[in-house]
């Protein structure tokens, strides 16, 4: 999913959320889950190790399904599309947290955070007034939050500065860092916990904020702030590795690769071969940029049109030679990031006239797509 409709969504639930807070103050069993999937915070251990910043995940990822089940709960699945449990559709998911996820009943405030686990068991890590936003690192060593104050909620909000929370182990949240204060209406956002440290963008309104929004890095252990903006050069940022590489859009048919060292490519219609729309026009653009983690490799949904016609064509790119590989070019796909194995997981849009839940496939290296689920398969809330 393009990373500034997810920001846009998750930042309204959670604008909603703090919203209701009264409401669920006097009805706290809204924000409850099921009985029986719920444990006590007693999984984690007591100790409280530094957190440092995250290595590449390699646990198995725990998907989940975006899909109106008639038992109003979001279907969980592993990679192999075997169920793993559910939990109740009410619930906005953050962020992976490893092999779990980082979740918690939308239209709260206080905001309760749960790491949910296969088999759907529900294990609470915090309680956050004035929840901004939450990210768990990839290994699933610790999560993080934000907080701003009552006033700064909402799109109508009044600037300030927001506090970047951090724990490893349930009650041993602290605060790591004071963030830059932003504009009315701005506020930090996180963008992905990976070997980089915690990466946060400076959105409007839960939108990306384009060429000009800030990006910093904060080192979980000691809490130290470095700007990233300098390197996108006006591009509008979409994804970063774990090495540094990072991938942004220049114009509107362009996407620009930047390597650590300050480094970059541009890749335009032309890089993508001839052919790439049969029948459907030309490249107009791009979709669902996403980079894997080591940063070799680049999936993104070419966006093809011929009059009214829609099409988009699956494209993955090795960043460093430049190859391309096309994915099946009957299937509309666009990725929604990569799995830790490498996999990318794709979706196509659900229509009216045939499936209105749509499809998620995963798609190999070489550009086979295999039938996942019916409905919108997520991993990473944070990804791409």
């Amino acid at each position: 999913m393009p990373a500034a409709l997810r920001f846009s969504r998750m930042r309204a639930r959670i604008l909603m959320g703090a919203a209701a807070g009264m409401v669920m103050a006097c009805n706290p069993a809204a924000a409850t889950p099921p009985a029986q999937s719920v444990t006590s915070q007693a999984s984690h251990p007591a100790s409280t190790p530094s957190p440092v910043a995250t290595p590449a995940a390699a646990q198995a990822p725990l998907l989940w399904n975006e899909i109106d089940d008639p038992q109003r709960v979001t279907p969980l699945l592993d990679e192999n599309g075997n169920s793993e449990g559910s939990f109740p559709a009410t619930w906005l998911v953050f962020s992976t947290l490893g092999s779990a996820l980082l979740a918690g009943p939308s239209m709260a405030n206080p905001q309760p955070l749960y790491e949910v686990r296969a088999g759907g068991v529900a294990t609470q890590l915090e309680t956050v007034p004035n929840l901004e936003d939450a990210v768990g690192a990839l290994d699933g060593h610790a999560w993080a939050w934000l907080t701003a104050g009552s006033a700064q909620l909402g799109c109508s909000g009044a600037g300030g500065s927001e506090e970047l929370n951090i724990a490893s182990a349930p009650g041993t949240g602290r605060v790591l860092a004071s963030l830059p204060a932003l504009p009315d209406r701005d506020s930090w956002k996180f963008v992905t916990w990976n070997a980089q440290g915690v990466v946060l963008q400076a959105m409007t309104c839960g939108l990306d904020a384009g060429p000009e929004g800030q990006l910093i890095a904060v080192d979980p252990s000691t809490g130290a702030m470095r700007s990233l903006t300098s390197h996108l050069a006006g591009c509008v940022f979409q994804d970063i590795a774990d090495d540094g590489t990072m991938v942004c859009q220049p114009a509107l048919t362009t996407e620009r690769v930047i390597r650590p060292d300050g480094s970059m490519k541009d890749f335009g219609p032309s890089a993508w071969g001839t052919g790439v729309c049969p029948d459907h026009g030309g490249v107009q653009g791009y979709e669902g940029v996403s980079l894997d983690q080591d940063g070799s490799r680049l999936a993104l949904a070419l966006t093809c049109s011929e009059l009214d016609t829609r099409f988009d064509r699956l494209a993955i790119l090795d960043t460093r030679t430049g190859a391309v590989t096309l994915g099946t070019p009957s299937v509309y796909l666009a990725p929604d990031g990569f799995l830790p194995d490498g996999t990318i997981l794709a979706n196509t849009p659900g229509t009216f006239a045939t499936n209105p839940a749509g499809v998620s496939y995963l798609v190999s290296p070489s550009g086979i797509a295999r039938l996942l689920a019916t409905g919108q398969v997520e991993w990473d809330a944070h990804q791409g």
